[in-house]
């Protein structure tokens, strides 16, 4: 027997060794505090986004029902129901006036969560302990910018890609199932998206130099998650939270809240996972420069 244990424990040490780094990275983020402070600082972040993306939408012909349709899939059904209402407010009215310093403004205040995520995912890779916070926010403008350009690139896809099956449907005499296809490849699409975008995002925020090949099992996990997340939400609001609707708009603040904290969670678990996956398989971390990993990107391409 006691060689057979020997044999168990020499196949399970690889397992105990990934958990201990799991645990030693999780603790060296402060998760669980780390997602309080970037849920708050992503309540903080929703207006001023709401008020940049109003004042593109006009000169890219984006219907706001399509922002919509991009929201509603990752969104809990009862927070969704309450900030439709606002975010139509806030793009039917808005300015078809030339960009201004207010939209600046808006994408520096709204980069603050981006700012907060950053810090919280070096602290998981146990690098840029003493970044200046100036660098730091500055990074984080330029990242907001860059996410807001990507989610609108994305969003002209969509509407376009819909738009077209619609015009094309009648004229090429394709089935009327088509629109039922391609109504239906939304949760696949959303899925992919939203993978897209977490791989970007952990591959080129963190201040450290990564291979892709360390970046996709966390943004993965981070997806499925988080989508798996707002299904669980809605139908914890929906059979077991009987009094929200006694608090009205508080009630689905406090879910709202509570939803962005383990959005936070789940997000930063999977920066976790990442960093104690290259350490496992690489060992000590290269920490970047202050050139970031995006601009070191396009050079090497070029």
């Amino acid at each position: 027997m006691a060689p057979v244990a020997k044999q168990w424990r020499a196949r399970l040490a690889p397992v105990g060794r990934f958990i201990q780094t799991i645990g030693k990275r999780y603790q060296m983020a402060n998760v669980s505090d780390s997602a309080v402070v970037l849920a708050y600082y992503t309540l903080l972040s929703l207006f001023p986004a709401l008020l940049v993306v109003a004042s593109i939408l006009p000169y890219l012909h984006i219907e706001t029902t399509t922002v919509m349709e991009s929201i509603e899939p990752i969104v809990p059904e009862n927070i969704y129901t309450m900030l439709e209402p606002i975010i139509h407010s806030f793009l039917n009215n808005r300015s078809g006036s030339v960009l201004s310093i207010g939209v600046i403004v808006s994408i520096w205040s709204s980069s603050r969560a981006v700012a907060a995520f950053q810090r919280t995912v070096n602290g998981a890779y146990g690098v840029a302990k003493k970044q200046n916070a100036i660098v730091n926010r500055v990074g984080a403008f330029f990242w907001m910018v860059a996410l807001i350009a990507l989610l609108f690139i994305l969003m002209l896809f969509f509407s376009f890609g819909q738009v077209a099956v619609e015009q094309l449907t009648p004229l090429l005499h394709l089935p009327t199932q088509v629109l039922t296809y391609v109504n239906a490849a939304k949760w696949p699409l959303t899925f992919g998206v939203t993978f897209f975008v977490l791989m970007i995002l952990f591959y080129f925020v963190p201040s450290v130099k990564l291979k892709w090949r360390y970046v996709w099992p966390g943004a993965l996990i981070a997806t499925v998650g988080w989508l798996l997340l707002s299904q669980a939400f809605s139908l914890y609001v929906k059979y077991f939270v009987h009094n929200i609707d006694s608090y009205k708009t508080i009630g689905t603040f406090i879910v709202l809240m509570f939803w962005l904290d383990f959005t936070g969670m789940i997000l930063m678990f999977g920066a976790v996972l990442n960093a104690s996956i290259q350490e496992l398989l690489v060992g000590d971390f290269e920490e970047q420069t202050v050139l970031p990993n995006i601009l070191k990107y396009r050079i090497k391409k070029k």
